[in-house]
């Protein structure tokens, strides 16, 4: 496995682990069960087949009307389960394999927008854990911030920034249309502001 192939895997997988996921054991061996529903069935297909990943990871369906899936059979999930986790919570976190392209992934695949709010369902993580990763994304991150919702789920705030930075970096485009369908009402007031003081600049940049 290439170096960057590993990369794109580990990024995928830690984004599973850290999404709303669950950790399972079958026959000595880790799998991954969760939840995505049908428009971020998408995004995750279009992940795999971009970074060629089919032979690599092995992702099957548990049942087509629930929308729950499973990651198994993976020497790289199997190494971060045992590495991050005591078989059942994550209790560890590598910041490491937590960077800009892992959170985005993460926030596309498992962002939900509910009551004009972005959360991201977490089950696996401690309480102590979710701290850890409040922070490490907040260190990695710099333009967007993450809050503990009353329910323990993370609540992912300045979206709009996010995304304005999707797209100045020339992220997949199905990156930045994942986090545009998670803009909320002020968010979305606020990257459009953004995003013509933007054009607004590079206009005056042009005249010089």
């Amino acid at each position: 496995m290439s170096i960057p192939t590993l990369r794109m895997t580990e990024d995928l997988l830690v984004a599973i682990l850290l999404g709303d996921s669950t950790i399972q054991k079958k026959s000595a061996k880790h799998e991954l069960k969760f939840y995505l529903p049908p428009n971020k069935q998408k995004i995750l297909k279009m992940y795999i087949e971009k970074y060629k990943l089919q032979s690599l990871i092995c992702i099957e369906g548990v049942n087509v009307e629930t929308d729950f899936f499973i990651v198994s059979n993976s020497l790289v999930l199997e190494r971060i389960i045992r590495e991050w986790s005591d078989g059942t919570s994550v209790i560890f976190l590598d910041p490491r394999l937590l960077k800009n392209s892992t959170y985005m992934l993460w926030l596309c695949l498992f962002g939900r927008k509910v009551n004009n709010q972005v959360i991201i369902k977490q089950n696996t993580l401690t309480l102590d854990t979710k701290h850890t990763l409040i922070y490490f994304f907040e260190k990695t991150m710099r333009t967007s911030f993450l809050r503990l919702n009353a329910e323990g789920h993370l609540k992912v705030q300045a979206i709009d920034e996010l995304l304005l930075a999707s797209i100045i970096d020339n992220r997949p485009s199905y990156e930045s249309l994942a986090l545009h369908e998670l803009l909320t009402d002020h968010s979305k007031k606020s990257f459009l502001q953004k995003q013509e003081k933007m054009k607004e600049e590079m206009r005056e940049y042009a005249c010089f």
